[in-house]
């Protein structure tokens, strides 16, 4: 029997972090709410658990019900997903398909529908193919709810498929557009900017999908720097970690690092090194020993999941006092940099692919998030085919170029929404939206 209750799906401790500000509001306003949160989370939610417009249940025994729905799911967009989907996709393939590491029985059934995959026909708007498929198949309903919010690349979306749920989709990180279809359809889809916004149409097919807020650079506002810093000390932000086992992703990056810590070290420089907040803590430790210009910033958890962490209010005061007297951040490929941008700190966007040493920094540069947004700007440091990333960064350092500080203003101009949004009035947007949907 359905209620007029909204239900929101949390399956990781940081999709919390991007929903808070959206329950508190809805909660303000007299919603009832139904939470699925994962048991280590609890802990998450002191400060409004006691309240009774709330209902939790355990995330857990949510998806221990319908593993074979998953499966299910789960082939039939292995195999009929188009293969050019998108960069990212090919890489999600070939890790989590053609070599997976998920146990006997499923590895077996991935690599097979992998291999099948080459030769099933494809479906331009595969979410609304496997909606209709799982409809088809499972007629049972799995929530009591109508509304259902959900944050985008859940690992829960072959619960989604029904006619009778009208599907909210929050962005929880600015990648989750183009990694892989979001599997199910959404009613609407609440984006960072317009420009994501059109993304979410064209790879998922959406019909509604709004500019709103970034909710996961939040904190950033908090702490948006109003004087310019001129001193030789700066940051580079970590990207990955060989906590997660991507040998290759996480090895360019490894000697990205220590060509720019050679670089820095050469000109004079201090390197603050800003480890990924789950990442393992004494993973660039060997550089300590080859120079002594470095200091390496404290993680906030570990875990072998990448998005089981959670950007606490101590971590991000923590986070953004370790770089607060840097000149500004080199950044790669990490969502860090736009932190930066939306705190008012300048950033280095480096291209490094003309260094043949780091020619598999492709994995991260052809994704399109990171080539439509990030590199598509004249104030990219670029290394040019066949010189090094130490001596282009060297040389930089020691020239009067700031292409930090106009990289910087155009990154934070490009997050802005045409709205200008702060974070109530985008909690106040979301609740309009679906409230009176």
């Amino acid at each position: 029997m359905a209620t007029n209750k909204i239900t929101i799906i949390i399956p990781f401790k940081i999709y919390y972090y991007s929903f808070e500000p959206i329950i508190k509001y809805f909660l303000s306003k007299g919603e009832e709410l139904v939470i699925y949160l994962p048991n280590n989370s609890i802990d998450l939610i002191e400060d409004i658990n006691n309240n009774n417009q709330l209902e939790i249940h355990s995330y857990e025994e949510l998806i221990s019900r319908y593993r074979l729905r998953k499966l299910i799911h789960s082939l039939f967009l292995i195999l009929f997903t188009p293969r050019n989907y998108s960069n990212n996709y090919k890489i999600l393939q070939l890790r989590n398909f053609k070599t997976p590491n998920f146990g006997i029985i499923l590895n077996f059934f991935s690599r097979l529908a992998y291999l099948i995959s080459h030769l099933t026909p494809k479906s331009k708007n595969i979410n609304s193919t496997v909606q209709n498929f799982m409809c088809f198949l499972f007629k049972r309903d799995v929530f009591s709810s109508t509304k259902i919010i959900v944050g985008s690349l859940n690992p829960h979306s072959h619960l989604l498929s029904s006619r009778k749920l009208k599907i909210y989709s929050i962005m929880e990180s600015w990648d989750h557009v183009v990694k892989q279809p979001s599997g199910y359809v959404s009613r609407m889809a609440f984006l960072w900017n317009q420009d994501l916004a059109d993304d979410w149409k064209k790879f998922n097919n959406d019909k509604l999908s709004f500019a709103v807020y970034p909710f996961k650079l939040r904190f950033s506002e908090k702490v948006r720097r109003v004087n310019k810093i001129n001193n030789k000390t700066c940051c580079y932000a970590v990207a990955y970690s060989d906590l997660f086992k991507r040998s290759k992703i996480s090895r360019v990056e490894h000697l990205i690092v220590e060509k720019i810590a050679t670089a820095c070290y050469k000109e004079g420089w201090n390197l603050l090194i800003k480890l990924r907040p789950n990442g393992r803590e004494d993973e660039f430790d060997y550089l300590l020993k080859k120079f002594n210009n470095i200091e390496i910033s404290p993680i906030e958890s570990i875990d072998s999941n990448p998005a089981n962490y959670f950007l606490s209010d101590d971590y991000n005061i923590q986070r953004f006092k370790f770089i607060e007297g840097v000149s500004f951040i080199i950044n790669c490929f990490t969502t860090f940099g736009l932190d930066c941008s939306f705190a008012n700190i300048p950033v280095l966007q480096l291209d490094v692919r003309g260094d043949k040493l780091l020619k598999d920094s492709n994995l991260f540069y052809n994704n399109h998030h990171i080539k439509k947004y990030l590199l598509n700007d004249p104030n990219v440091l670029k290394v040019k085919n066949g010189d090094k990333l130490e001596n282009t960064l060297a040389n930089y350092l020691k020239s009067d170029m700031d292409f930090h500080t106009i990289y910087g203003k155009n990154l934070l101009s490009w997050l802005k929404t045409q709205n200008n949004y702060d974070v109530n009035q985008a909690s106040d947007f979301v609740f309009k939206k679906i409230k009176n949907d």
